[in-house]
């Protein structure tokens, strides 16, 4: 809804001035974008579904439809007036058009009254209040999610079919039988509306904090999407993950989950489609928050689409203590957290750098790019022993050749199957010594096929050391 006030106007909202107010029924909100200078086909047909409405229900019955037409600022607070209507309202007349799924306001009106239905319908009720209508046929898909709720549709290759309503509603003079064949079958849905109202109100505070699934902010491009619960330590983790993206330059943006999101996957989709790459951030929070679940979203990586090839879990420290699905588990191999921060970054932003994951195979890394300004504090946590563990086996020369490192995994017969081995080494080497302790209550075996890999090395001491931290040095094993 953009441009100029219309002079000597402030709103259109039906013939009764006190309309807007908090106490007056809302028949149905108007929801659109348009130009200034077309907004006057809006106008008409608003007028030509209340009036129809108002026929269908008597000259008596209180109420009126809603349309805004005041100029909204990209800076303005969404006005109260607007949401109040939105969440009131006993139903929603949608105008899509590419300008519609590109306006933040109207994406966030749409979101409104979808999260009114969505309560409607987990109190096992159904709603068919929304009604979708094409103001404007383009070549650019709808969003995600859209296309799920009422569309009012006419015969194939009529005028609305083939071009949308605004190509119906006349300028001014008589309209044609189909576009009085469509308006009288919207009025006719928002009169069941009016007389059966159904879907709930919900509070202001509600309406000021729903998701839209759309808008300029939300269809912006770029180069990464990061999305994180709004749990404490997941914030934490995407506030540290969103500064070294950036600070590594890319252009990020942030998804957060909270306990009343909904349409989890849809707005992932819809993230996947203006972004290159959308990074989460896997939590057992994650899997909790809102309206996601693990097998909601292994169901969604299943689903053949070739954009799910650009999205890469990260686990974040500890890890998970649920088995992922089949299909989450095949690319939830990376992990950052524990006390090794320069790990930890160096796996971001190769995950960052690295190209579209193959259907069956798990993703290649390039290499990464190391930083080291201040920046958030970083959120990982880890036991001090597992540290000296890996600085010391970082130090080992054999341990940098695949091929020798192979031989001290053996020596060590410790079950690393469900360690992805084509790691950096630094991650690779937490991942194992992880293993270790899971499987041993210790990381004795470690040092121990060290000492047969590389005796007397430094690497190999220093790991005794880690190991057994009561040994004086040069009390080692060989030494």
């Amino acid at each position: 809804m953009n441009g100029p006030l219309p002079p000597g106007r402030d709103r259109l909202h039906a013939d009764d001035p006190a309309a807007d107010t908090e106490d007056s029924p809302c028949w149905y909100f108007l929801s659109y974008s348009e130009q200034d200078e077309l907004r006057s086909r809006v106008q008409r047909f608003h007028h030509d579904i209340q009036s129809e409405v108002r026929g269908l229900l008597g000259k008596d019955h209180p109420g009126a439809g809603f349309m805004d037409v005041e100029d909204i600022e990209p800076s303005e607070r969404w006005r109260p007036r607007i949401w109040n209507s939105a969440r009131r309202a006993h139903c929603m007349i949608a105008l899509y058009s590419a300008s519609y799924f590109g306006s933040d306001w109207c994406g966030r009106e749409w979101a409104v009254f979808v999260e009114r239905i969505r309560r409607h319908e987990r109190q096992g009720g159904r709603a068919r209040h929304l009604i979708g209508l094409v103001w404007r046929r383009g070549p650019k898909p709808w969003p995600d999610g859209v296309d799920e709720y009422q569309y009012v549709s006419q015969a194939f290759g009529s005028m609305y079919e083939k071009h949308g309503l605004f190509h119906t509603v006349p300028a001014d003079g008589p309209a044609g039988d189909d576009y009085w064949e469509l308006v009288r079958e919207v009025a006719l849905e928002v009169a069941r509306a009016v007389t059966r109202p159904e879907i709930p109100v919900i509070s202001a505070e509600a309406a000021r904090t729903v998701v839209p699934l759309f808008g300029r902010s939300v269809l912006r491009p770029v180069d990464i999407v990061v999305s994180h619960a709004d749990a404490e330590a997941d914030a934490a983790w995407g506030r540290w993950v969103t500064y070294h993206l950036r600070r590594a330059g890319y252009d990020v943006d942030a998804h957060v989950l909270s306990p009343d999101s909904r349409d989890t996957v849809h707005v992932l989709r819809n993230s996947l489609r203006r972004a290159r790459k959308v990074i989460v951030l896997l939590s057992e929070e994650y899997l909790t928050t809102g309206d996601m679940t693990e097998t909601l979203l292994d169901e969604a990586l299943s689903d053949g689409s070739s954009d799910w090839r650009r999205l890469f879990p990260i686990l974040l420290h500890p890890g998970l203590e649920r088995p992922l699905p089949s299909r989450l588990r095949e690319i939830s191999d990376v992990r950052i957290g524990g006390p090794d921060e320069v790990a930890s970054r160096e796996v971001l932003l190769r995950v960052a750098a690295a190209p579209l994951r193959e259907s069956e195979r798990r993703p290649v890394y390039p290499p990464g790019v190391p930083g080291t300004a201040a920046h958030p504090v970083f959120p990982g946590e880890g036991i001090l022993p597992l540290r000296a563990v890996v600085d010391a086996l970082a130090q080992a020369v054999s341990l940098r050749e695949p091929s020798v490192r192979g031989v001290w995994l053996a020596e060590s017969g410790l079950d690393v199957s469900s360690v992805n081995l084509s790691i950096p080494l630094r991650p690779l080497l937490y991942e194992i010594a992880r293993a270790c302790q899971k499987q041993t209550g210790g990381y004795e075996r470690l040092a121990d096929a060290l000492d047969r890999i590389e005796p007397h090395s430094q690497a190999a001491r220093a790991l005794r050391r880690a190991v057994e931290p009561t040994i004086p040095p040069g009390t080692e094993p060989g030494s």
